[in-house]
């Protein structure tokens, strides 16, 4: 083997070696930062006035109630959607540029 391409496989170990380390740190990190945001919109489903207990545990539900829920979310989107798009052709949007 010539010298530069024992020093290039040299290299490429050692840039491995030394990035495995902050890669495994990076998720490990990310793990608790997602961890931690669960808990928090745990807690504000929970203390929220009429708000539906069942997102609580939805990584617990199957694939069939997650897709019930998630059709239901898009249709309250739209509905909210639509109301904001009726509310500003009747009052205009807020914005101060409007006559």
């Amino acid at each position: 083997m010539k010298l530069r391409s024992i020093f290039n496989l040299v290299a490429k170990k050692a840039s491995y070696a030394a990035g495995t380390p902050w890669t495994f740190l990076a998720a490990v990190s990310q793990n608790a930062d997602t961890a931690a945001i669960q808990i928090k919109l745990d807690e504000l489903i929970r203390a929220t006035k009429g708000a539906n207990n069942e997102l609580l545990d939805l990584e617990e539900l199957d694939e069939e109630r997650l897709e019930e829920i998630r059709r239901e979310y898009e249709r309250m989107a739209r509905e909210a959607g639509n109301a904001l798009d009726r509310a500003r052709r009747c009052h205009g949007d807020g914005r101060a540029d409007d006559p």
